[in-house]
């Protein structure tokens, strides 16, 4: 009989509640912090079956959508930028990256420590 009172209380406490204030989260933005521009969405492609490796060219603070295809099964990795990635001749890996310091990263085939990329990231210009 007491669950049966206390869960009529609750209810009806909880009916009479006020109902919780929401908060909302500060707008997301897009701007680079270094010059306040919009970044943008830099999407590139390198193709690990080729011979030389090639250089992929962003500016600190783009979004870049990075595309690896190979005709080989393995792993590819971003270096520096802590991503690891399956890759087979059917499947490719996909880097979503916000790379923010300027530098040069090397995309690996892991396994054979084969570089098959950079990315070369420039410092925004203003």
């Amino acid at each position: 009989m007491f669950a049966v009172i206390l869960l009529f209380v609750t209810a009806i406490s909880t009916a009479f509640a006020p109902p919780p204030q929401r908060t909302t989260a500060p707008p997301v933005t897009t701007d680079a912090p270094s010059t306040g521009r919009a970044s943008k969405s830099v999407e590139r492609t390198i193709d690990a079956s080729r011979q030389n490796p090639t250089t992929v060219e962003v500016e600190a603070g783009d979004l870049l959508t990075l595309t690896v295809s190979s005709d080989e099964a393995g792993a590819v990795e971003l270096r520096e930028l802590g991503q690891v990635k399956v890759i087979d001749p059917t499947t490719d890996a996909v880097f979503d990256v916000l790379p923010t310091q300027p530098g040069r990263y090397a995309v690996v085939l892991l396994g054979s420590e084969r570089t098959v990329g950079t990315v070369r990231v420039t410092p925004r210009e203003g």
